[in-house]
């Protein structure tokens, strides 16, 4: 069904909904000449008179000012009096993406939908996509504008926690979302937390939705970020958990919170972190947008996650940790050695859920968080040692945990590094490595070689000038520029599995071909 609006008189909305397209999934084609936006969408994407969105945010749907929201959940765009603006998670989690070519502006929620629609190809022998992606990342809103090349000189936009707006002109502008409140001491921040989690989870359940609303659901473990959210989700309504156990460990259940659920009132199924290696089904290329933390383990859930909000702990590091470098009022952070959940955009676009951490509500205020940290008051909450997040402590505690359940050692149950054939599926390896043949066979042997040597040579200066721990280091002018050098880089792949981004798109692109006649 298509419909059409517009937003005075400058740009012109038309969406189409494809029942092909992976249920959350769109892209907006914008001619500049005249000013006409074609929204392609999946089912589950809602659609309203003046914005559009795959998630929530924390304001009152049935009053639509989507623009205003200071705490976006998934992606979404409207019309503003300049033109079209598209908007980011204000978690990180779920970035948006542009291409600008010719006569036309591509913005979608999808990489590999915005290259399908535009027509535009990978640098086939361009190895450090994920890198430039971690770039962008933690460069936080001095990024806003961040891309990565593509053949024949275009570019790629990567644009996390921002405002994308496209003028008349077809001009991309970009402005970071509006601030939340600022807090003062500990009884603040746990408000504002609650207060606009509570908020956000309202507008996804609103039923004046016209495509189907979210619940929530949320993981459960041993440490410290997964209790703090299912704390906070428990006050918003939240009552279905999910916990990871590893039988590849001698106690394989040493980070499962089955045991916690009954604390946070929830229902709670306890899956292996591996089980994804025995879905036939599953292709493990949903997963390839971040290789460096896939998060393959989610898709054991695969079942419970369809028309969710998962709350969990991304990036909750950055924030809730005495440590953290995440000080300044433009997110950046120079510690990250990936951009935690993003992986998971492909696969929650196809099963139709959307991810949110709470941990990044105020986010911005990273120095009045640590100053909190700091507090003389939170000294209770804080245990010493490597691994020691009071807030998060505390909001766990305060809703009933007990201390010596959590909060001991970090395990990271939910991630999965795509480095070696145990990380992927057999059959998925397979074909990864039949991916990886043909373009040993299609590529110049010397682009390539070139391209191996390079990647060499940068390892060698990160491993010399950097370290893979995560070293608090000043934001100045040459952490922000020399991203890697000084301070912590990222994990070094192997070179054979440096092009499971480009696997990743050759793999799905099929489910994004769009007819230019409906």
């Amino acid at each position: 069904m298509t419909q059409k609006f517009s937003g005075n008189g400058a740009v012109a909305l038309t969406y189409r909904r494809l029942d092909s397209l992976p249920a959350l999934a769109w892209c907006a084609e914008m001619e500049i000449s005249s000013g006409k936006v074609t929204v392609h969408h999946g089912p589950h994407v809602e659609t309203q008179p003046d914005f559009f969105l795959d998630g929530a945010w924390n304001g009152d749907f049935a009053e639509g000012r989507l623009a205003e929201a200071t705490v976006v959940c998934g992606t979404g765009g409207y019309l503003d009096e300049n033109g079209v603006a598209f908007v980011s998670s204000s978690d990180r989690l779920c970035p948006v993406f542009s291409i600008v070519r010719e006569n036309r502006v591509y913005v979608s929620n999808s990489h590999v939908f915005a290259l399908t629609l535009s027509g535009e190809k990978l640098d086939a022998c361009y190895p450090f996509y994920y890198y430039d992606i971690v770039e962008i990342y933690r460069r936080g809103l001095d990024a806003m504008a961040g891309s990565l090349p593509l053949e024949g000189g275009v570019r790629l936009g990567v644009h996390f926690s921002c405002i994308l707006a496209v003028g008349r002109s077809g001009k991309l502008e970009f402005r970071a979302l509006p601030d939340n409140e600022r807090p003062y001491d500990y009884a603040s921040y746990h408000r504002i937390l609650s207060l606009e989690l509570n908020t956000l989870l309202e507008n996804a359940a609103d039923p004046h939705r016209s495509a189907p609303s979210f619940g929530s659901i949320t993981p459960l473990s041993q440490g410290y970020d997964t209790n703090a959210t299912a704390a906070l989700a428990m006050k918003g309504g939240c009552r279905e958990a999910y916990t990871f156990y590893d039988p590849r460990k001698e106690k394989e259940k040493n980070d499962s919170g089955l045991s916690h659920a009954a604390c946070f009132g929830m229902s709670c199924e306890e899956l292996s972190r591996f089980q994804y290696r025995q879905q036939p089904s599953l292709n493990i290329a949903e997963f390839c947008l971040m290789g460096l933390s896939s998060q393959a383990p989610l898709a054991a859930v695969e079942h419970l996650l369809p028309g969710k909000i998962l709350l969990n702990g991304s990036g909750a590091q950055l924030v809730w940790s005495k440590k953290q470098c995440l000080v300044s009022g433009d997110r950046a952070s120079m510690v990250a050695p990936f951009a935690s959940g993003v992986g998971q955009s492909e696969f929650r676009l196809r099963v139709g859920y959307v991810p949110f951490s709470p941990s990044q509500i105020g986010a911005e205020h990273g120095t009045d968080i640590l100053k909190i940290h700091k507090d003389p008051e939170m000294k209770q909450w804080s245990v010493g040692g490597g691994y020691d997040r009071p807030i998060a402590r505390r909001i766990a505690e305060e809703a009933g945990l007990p201390r010596q359940c959590f909060g001991m050692t970090k395990r990271g149950s939910g991630h999965s590094v795509l480095n070696s054939v145990e990380t992927f599926s057999e059959r998925n390896h397979a074909i990864y490595e039949a991916f990886m043949q043909k373009m040993a066979a299609t590529q110049p042997p010397s682009l390539l070689a070139r391209s191996r040597r390079r990647t060499k040579l940068r390892y060698l200066f990160w491993k010399c000038l950097g370290t893979n721990k995560r070293r608090p280091r000043k934001l100045n002018w040459w952490s922000r520029n020399l991203n890697f050098i000084g301070g912590t880089h990222p994990l070094l792949l192997p070179w054979k599995y440096l092009f499971s981004f480009h696997w990743g798109v050759e793999e799905l692109k099929g489910r994004y071909q769009v007819a230019r006649n409906p």
